[in-house]
């Protein structure tokens, strides 16, 4: 079971309080409307993880105060500052990673402990206390907490790690699982964990093309789903082209993407460097997507013939 979760980033600086006390000034708020998709949503909560200095494990865990009611806005207020042990010195200033995530609240403690699972990611966040320049990210960072992109998967070593700043306006998406399918963007084995995952339907475009263009390009998932993501060595005009035929789409419930999505992961086909990819271009996934309709569906000829036409026009 699944829920989506649409999120609107607007960063803003203004008094507030968390867990009913005040503690400054706010460094970030993130505005999200919640839509459920299933019987209900699990009775979850928001943390803030902060990673080490190697990306590789938590330094530090902060509750967050949010207001979430179904069907309308979710504002999640951010007023936590990095730790010593996340803070990292790069090519000029120091610089922080970490991640807002939605968890199973099991204990009722409103913190999350790890052995509650995570539900999904509502955002990263860099924070930065000075301002810094680092060869991860594209832009220079400035002082403060900022909601950033993921440019590689979760599993490369943290030197390879790339990031962007997402617009304080942009819209981002999360995918939220009942059974805690998400791993931690900081687990050492996050990878492994995401192509482990039973996943029924496709899941974020980002977790797509990192699964099947870093993880295993063989997993059953790709088969089905990688057409979605934009094709791999792509130039402007390709990404282009591929975010014409997701306009197109988009009203297909069945997709379960977002306007957002689809803006955040053409912005990351223009990126340079541009995000890991494979040799197989968008007609080979297409071919892909029709065996796996034949060989492992087992579906009729006429039916997978027909969906590899419109895998070839989407």
């Amino acid at each position: 079971m699944r829920w989506l979760v649409l999120l609107g980033l607007l960063a803003a600086a203004c008094d507030g309080a968390q867990d009913g006390t005040y503690r400054g000034e706010r460094e970030l708020a993130l505005r999200t409307t919640l839509r459920f998709v299933g019987d209900g949503p699990p009775a979850f909560r928001v943390a803030l993880v902060w990673g080490t200095a190697d990306g590789r494990d938590v330094a530090r865990v902060d509750p967050v105060a949010s207001v979430c009611n179904v069907g309308a806005e979710c504002l999640v207020e951010l007023y936590s500052r990095p730790p010593a042990a996340a803070l990292v010195a790069v090519r000029r200033g120091q610089l922080a990673l970490g991640e807002v995530v939605a968890f199973d609240d099991r204990d009722g403690d409103a913190r999350w402990g790890r052995d509650e699972p995570v539900l999904g990611r509502v955002a990263l966040v860099v924070a930065s206390p000075e301002g810094a320049s680092d060869a991860r990210f594209h832009e220079t960072i400035p002082p403060g907490l900022h909601a950033v992109d993921a440019l590689a998967p979760c599993s490369v070593a943290a030197a390879e790690q790339r990031f962007t700043l997402v617009p304080d306006t942009e819209l981002s998406t999360a995918v939220i699982t009942r059974d805690g399918g998400e791993p931690l963007y900081f687990d050492a084995d996050c990878g492994a964990r995401l192509a482990a995952t039973a996943w029924p339907s496709c899941p974020r475009l980002d977790q797509t093309r990192w699964l099947c263009r870093a993880e295993d390009p063989d997993l059953a998932l790709c088969a089905r789903c990688e057409y979605q993501v934009f094709p791999p060595n792509a130039g402007a005009q390709a990404c282009s082209e591929w975010r014409g035929r997701w306009t197109t789409h988009l009203l297909d419930p069945s997709l379960q993407k977002t306007t957002a999505e689809v803006v955040s992961e053409v912005r990351l086909c223009l990126a340079d460097p541009p995000p890991v990819s494979d040799p197989c271009d968008h007609a080979c996934a297409c071919d892909k997507r029709y065996a796996y309709c034949r060989d492992v569906e087992q579906r009729p000829l006429l039916d997978c013939e027909r969906e590899r036409d419109g895998c070839l026009v989407f």
